[in-house]
């Protein structure tokens, strides 16, 4: 899903945008055994994180990691937006 723009044989791949922001896990084996406070990486479609795209849970290690610029994701590469607040959505609006 990215746009592709150029003039005269010349190609240049815009990647669209997905935004990245850590949560609080929601797995509930996780929180049962203790680990309520470890972060899940959430990416949603917009900025108002209302769109959900993707969950990874914090014990993967295939998600992206934080300041990572683009992300491999149903076999397309996008581009990553990191929202700062790890508390909640309603943080995050404020940038």
């Amino acid at each position: 899903m990215s746009r592709l723009c150029g003039t005269k044989g010349e190609l240049k791949v815009d990647l669209l945008n997905l935004f990245a922001i850590k949560e609080p896990t929601v797995d509930r084996v996780s929180i049962e055994h203790g680990c309520a406070k470890k972060l899940d990486t959430v990416l949603y479609r917009d900025r108002e994180c209302t769109k959900p795209a993707v969950r990874w849970p914090w014990h993967y290690s295939n998600c992206p990691r934080t300041g990572q610029k683009t992300v491999m994701f149903n076999c397309y590469q996008w581009n990553l937006v990191w929202l700062d607040s790890p508390k909640g959505r309603e943080e995050a609006l404020c940038l």
